[in-house]
């Protein structure tokens, strides 16, 4: 419902669409996700693509995603952002990070610009576990993080030409949510407070207390502008 009000002319205008994807057999259930955005792009309908887990609320829903683009350095060249994922210690190792030490993105939230090189990272993305192209691909069908860890594994190191056509987002604007290190000390090593879009990874029960508040705080917002603007009627100052 959080995703859907923001979509909403209500606030930007958006489409919105909640995509009910066919389970891939033999692949565990996330690797929808990219073959989901896949078939979108192909439609070319969309100049830009915004999905999110049912797990993310979005903190301040007045903030236009088109602001969001430009504050984490998006260009024309830009297909594909996702934040850096928390650093997560666990099973007595960080296992947020790729084989080469690098923190992993997280497909919690995933934003698209439609260019033919966006479907080129797509198509790769989703033909990783064939092998055709990157060997031991195929243990991510249904091992953790799946789709996500392929992503990070192969994709974002090969189709980065220009530095800019991958971007990680910041953790700290779009993981996490406030308290949540000190609620998972020693498992969660990282501040990431999700100023933009809070994601309730281990305590997805949190999801719904962040849209509590983030649509009070938009309907007080909304209602301290109305008062605003009719305060010659609603605003008597007594006189001195």
């Amino acid at each position: 419902m959080g995703h859907y009000l923001y979509s909403t002319a209500q606030i930007h205008g958006y489409d919105y669409k909640f995509f009910q994807a066919q389970r891939i057999e033999g692949y565990h259930n996330t690797w929808i996700l990219p073959g989901a955005i896949r078939k979108l792009l192909e439609t070319d309908q969309y100049d830009w693509i915004a999905t999110m887990d049912a797990d993310v609320t979005i903190s301040h829903p007045e903030v236009p995603l088109e602001w969001l683009l430009n504050h984490w350095g998006a260009t024309k060249n830009t297909s594909v952002l996702m934040p850096i994922d928390q650093k997560v210690f666990d099973n007595d190792m960080i296992n947020s990070v790729d084989s080469k030490g690098t923190q992993v993105l997280n497909t919690g939230v995933v934003i698209v610009q439609n260019l033919p090189y966006t479907k080129e990272i797509f198509d790769a993305w989703i033909e990783c576990p064939n092998e055709s192209r990157y060997e031991g691909c195929a243990h991510w069908k249904d091992n953790w993080s799946h789709e996500q860890r392929v992503f990070s594994e192969y994709i974002r190191y090969d189709f980065n030409p220009d530095g800019d056509n991958i971007i990680g987002v910041p953790c700290d604007d779009a993981m996490g949510y406030p308290n949540m290190k000190n609620e998972y000390q020693g498992m969660i090593l990282n501040d990431c407070n999700g100023h933009f879009f809070r994601h309730h990874t281990l305590n997805k029960g949190k999801a719904k207390t962040s849209l509590d508040v983030s649509v009070m705080q938009l309907l007080t917002d909304l209602l301290h502008n109305q008062f605003l603007g009719h305060k010659d009627e609603l605003w008597y100052k007594e006189q001195a």
